[in-house]
């Protein structure tokens, strides 16, 4: 169970990369193309398997789509996309006077 929560918490962490990327004028072109691809695949009624057969159509989505955003992400340029935010202690903080309700 933890191994799934791992590798969502993972896929989660590449969706941010991913827009992030998207609206960074130095991706490249084809990687942002793919991205929206990606989305279309998803929202396409046409699959590779109907979802007609539902569990075979789910998993073959959820598949694909992990494949190519983790494609994606390894195409990503390094260090100009997501800049390193340094240690932790720099930066922007919080001063902690927000009120709880």
């Amino acid at each position: 169970m933890n191994r799934i929560a791992a590798r969502l918490m993972r896929f989660r962490g590449h969706l941010v990369t991913l827009w992030h990327a998207f609206w960074h004028p130095e991706t490249p072109f084809y990687l942002k193309a793919l991205m929206l691809a990606v989305i279309a695949y998803v929202l396409s009624p046409i699959d590779l398997m109907p979802d007609i057969f539902a569990v075979v159509g789910w998993l073959d989505d959820a598949l694909l789509v992990a494949f190519a955003v983790e494609w994606i992400v390894s195409r990503l340029p390094q260090n100009r996309v997501m800049p390193d935010t340094g240690p932790i202690g720099e930066g922007p903080t919080i001063d902690g006077t927000a009120r709880r309700i």
